[in-house]
């Protein structure tokens, strides 16, 4: 049982799994809040890695410690339109890529599959999203962001969407469910209905 103040780091071992499901092999690695630690931590694996990816840091607190030691010399943070997952960033440390995803569970299982997916295989995004169909329950577009549900396939191939998009939700997901975000032209759709042709990724 865990002691009062212990946090899970659930991240760790997911993105590990992810890593080794696209065929690469993850070296696994933890820093402190400390800026001197998290550089020393990136000098040694300039000569082990191909990649870094890191989570959590990235966003608009007081003691993010991926920004403070990265920004702006060796990365680029923004926040994207989409839900879950706006925090992003990438850069180089010397030579080594970076690609920074959010700490949140969800954000960090999904940016994964979409960002550094895309790296692994060698493929844009939009050349990995497929169309498929939307089996149910409906979704609402979200007005002001592209969000994310988890989904599975059904018997008869089309796809179910999980009733919400918690980490277990996503985990035991087969696809991840593109929505796009509302606009105001009178073609936007209130929902995505059963029957509705939809964009999926894999996962």
């Amino acid at each position: 049982e865990a002691a009062a103040a212990s946090v899970f780091n659930s991240n760790l071992p997911m993105l590990a799994s992810a890593v080794r499901g696209f065929g690469a092999e993850p070296i696994e690695a933890t820093s402190s809040d400390d800026v001197d630690e998290l550089r020393r931590t990136l000098m040694s694996m300039r000569t082990e890695a191909d990649l870094v990816v890191t989570t959590g840091g990235i966003s608009a607190g007081a003691f993010e410690v991926v920004r403070q030691t990265l920004e702006p010399d060796h990365s680029t943070f923004r926040r994207l339109d989409m839900r879950p997952g706006s925090p992003q960033g990438c850069g180089r440390f010397g030579s080594l890529p970076l690609i920074h995803l959010p700490g949140t569970p969800q954000g960090a299982f999904v940016a994964f599959h979409l960002f550094v997916g895309s790296v692994l295989t060698g493929k844009s995004l939009r050349q990995r999203w497929r169309k498929g169909i939307l089996a149910g329950p409906g979704l609402r577009p979200h007005a002001n962001a592209v969000t994310v549900r988890p989904g599975s396939f059904t018997e008869s191939g089309e796809i179910r969407a999980a009733e919400r998009a918690r980490l277990p939700n996503f985990a035991a997901a087969d696809v991840i469910i593109r929505i796009p975000r509302r606009t105001d032209s009178p073609h936007s759709p209130e929902e995505l209905s059963a029957g509705t042709v939809i964009d999926y990724l894999e996962c």
